[in-house]
């Protein structure tokens, strides 16, 4: 799989393989060398890039969110339904989260104030995906 340079275009090709859940369209080593390319572009960026890398992230944690919901929906075991729900509402939190990085850091451009990224405290070792 060959992603775009451009973060939008590569967000929704990703979204595109989320939401059919189709793993096998993914040719790993590629999906690896291109992200190898854009965490090289990514060395010094400036800050439109770094908002519109923000923002692609942001487009795929809310179709993670569509699809674990919907998993959480048709789910025939109620264990699944918890699951699937728990990690819809963690990806819904970071989806959530980016928007307001993304907020924060044109308000700090224009000099208005600056961003200070904290832990939340979650659990983040308890295998939810996003």
């Amino acid at each position: 799989m060959v992603l775009s340079s451009n973060p939008l275009l590569s967000a929704a090709e990703v979204a595109q393989v989320i939401q059919r859940g189709d793993s096998e369209a993914v040719e790993r080593s590629s999906a690896v060398e291109a992200m190898s390319q854009r965490l090289t572009k990514l060395k010094d960026p400036d800050g439109e890039q770094v908002t519109n890398e923000l923002l692609a992230h942001a487009c795929i944690l809310d179709s993670l969110f569509q699809r674990f919901t919907t998993e959480a929906l048709t789910a025939r075991q109620p264990e699944s339904r918890v699951k699937f729900l728990k990690t819809a509402l963690t990806c819904q939190t970071a989806y959530t989260r980016t928007l307001i990085a993304v907020e924060g850091l044109k308000v700090q451009r224009k000099g208005s104030a600056a961003v200070t990224l904290q832990d939340d405290g979650g659990d983040h070792g308890s295998g939810e995906a996003c």
